[in-house]
């Protein structure tokens, strides 16, 4: 990247660069920010489109230093097209529907990365789907973070093209942007409760199911022997009664004392 820093400086106003390698393009163009912006001269690029915004903060002529009278003419553009995740990992159980597209600005006269943030209007990334013979999944726009290390989704927006063929990202903020599938979780059916569910979300289904059939277990054990308990000492407590006031059961009752028809012995 130092070396793609050099060139950059030594770039005239309209002039480009591209730095081709195995698994990633590098684009890079000092320029005013209006029209379209291809991430690679090959088939299959990326478009950006910054908007007037960005377009008016930095004009032909905008102050790109603190001292006064300092100006700059343009901005220098680089976008770097990535045709694999090694630089942004991805998890193995989303599909990656696009190629990842890194776009930042920098100070033509410093080199230094300009922070773009909070865009009221936003920039348009245009991403190519990689096999649109196979339809567009669901499919979102992720853009890196750089603090949390991995993609997140909040500012930005996922618009998918008339002819299904490019997903666009637009973003109120320059970073990496992806488009990956939705990760789908399918109601579950009566004959596989959990078809469709995440590996742990079945590891904890079976543990709850354990832990409720134990329950149910439990306190079937507590309630009969509940029963047994109160059903002894009642039997007790008539036996203790009867034998005290001399009281006996009629003949025709059934034993124990079914009916508690009693006859006092006198």
């Amino acid at each position: 990247m130092d070396m793609v820093v050099m060139r950059t400086r030594k770039l005239m106003f309209g002039q480009m660069f591209e730095i081709k390698t195995q698994d990633m393009t590098i684009t890079v163009k000092k320029d005013v920010l209006n029209g379209v912006f291809h991430s690679r001269s090959t088939p299959g690029p990326a478009i950006v489109q910054f908007g007037s915004e960005l377009e008016q903060r930095f004009s032909a002529v905008w102050n790109c230093t603190q001292s006064v009278g300092s100006m700059c003419s343009g901005v220098s553009i680089r976008i770097i097209h990535y045709e694999s995740d090694a630089e942004f990992p991805i998890d193995d159980d989303i599909a990656q529907l696009t190629d990842i597209i890194d776009v930042s600005l920098s100070n033509p006269n410093s080199g230094d990365v300009l922070e773009i943030t909070n865009l009221t209007e936003p920039v348009t990334v245009s991403l190519p789907i990689l096999e649109p013979s196979l339809g567009i999944q669901e499919g979102l726009c992720h853009y890196w973070d750089d603090h949390y290390q991995d993609w997140l989704t909040n500012g930005i927006d996922t618009v998918i093209s008339t002819d299904s063929a490019t997903i666009s990202c637009l973003s109120s903020h320059l970073s990496a942007f992806v488009v990956m599938s939705v990760p789908q979780i399918t109601t579950p059916s009566q004959s596989n409760v959990t078809q469709g569910l995440p590996t742990q979300a079945i590891k904890h289904s079976q543990v709850v199911d354990r832990k409720d059939n134990t329950l149910i277990l439990v306190s079937s054990v507590l309630a009969l022997l509940y029963s047994v308990v109160i059903f002894s000492y009642g039997g007790i407590a008539v036996v203790k009664y009867m034998s005290a006031n001399n009281v006996m059961l009629s003949a025709d009752e059934d034993p124990p004392y079914s009916q508690y028809s009693y006859l006092r012995l006198e």
